[in-house]
């Protein structure tokens, strides 16, 4: 269940992400195994720089534009009642 989420948290990363060249929406995965994940959009730019922290958290020049937080969230309002109803069968022992 828990690839599953987070699966799905990149699967919408890359459907909320601002696409200019696509470069930064390819980039976006994850890294890990359960319990420990990271997402992780990291393209480089011409200059050799990684600039998915400044899309998501902006710049004092670029406001900011989340996807990686609003994928999180949306994933997780999905997949936590689910996790509750199988927390709960496996108290009860089914």
């Amino acid at each position: 269940l828990a690839d599953e989420m987070v699966d799905d948290m990149v699967m919408q990363a890359k459907i909320l992400v601002p696409v200019r060249t696509g470069q930064l929406q390819e980039s976006i995965h994850s890294e890990g195994s359960f319990p420990s994940y990271q997402l992780v959009a990291d393209a480089i730019d011409t200059s050799g720089n990684a600039y998915g922290g400044f899309v998501e958290f902006g710049t004092s020049l670029q406001e900011a534009q989340p996807f990686i937080w609003p994928a999180i969230y949306d994933s997780l309002s999905m997949y936590i009642p689910l996790i509750r109803y199988q927390i709960r069968m496996f108290i009860v022992g089914k």
